[in-house]
């Protein structure tokens, strides 16, 4: 799919086009997360199983990984199926996130175009 500017993205289009390029009514919007674990409590691969585990329960995707000599995970996380994900949801991945004790600091994006984002002007909360 063609990456669209800011400025293509203002351009009127009919709402089949629209939906095609998930522009408009039709933006899909995810978050992205940093996490930093215990490796004395779980190891990267067991962290990583836990975190994906949590996001398929849930209808989520999650594109990312860390590195198997490091305790850090990032990615992106969306819905599996069209549509965006709610204030809510994100709440609930940070109740999720804190209530882990493997879990060490985190920090969730705010809300990113899934589609059409510059991954430059991210508003970030740490935790």
């Amino acid at each position: 799919m063609k990456s669209l500017k800011p400025n293509e993205m203002k351009k009127y289009r009919s709402r089949r086009l629209r939906k095609k390029l998930r522009v408009g009514e039709f933006q899909e919007f995810g978050v992205t997360i940093d996490l930093t674990f215990n490796q004395t409590v779980l190891e990267f691969e067991q962290a990583l199983d836990e975190l994906l585990a949590y996001v398929e329960s849930q209808g989520y995707v999650f594109g990312g990984g860390g590195s198997m000599t490091c305790n850090e995970i990032s990615g992106f996380l969306c819905k599996s199926e069209r549509g965006t994900l709610t204030e809510t949801q994100v709440t609930e991945l940070k109740g999720w996130l804190q209530q882990m004790p493997w879990v060490t600091e985190f920090s969730v994006s705010g809300f990113i175009d899934a589609w059409h984002s510059d991954a430059s002007a991210m508003d970030v909360q740490q935790f």
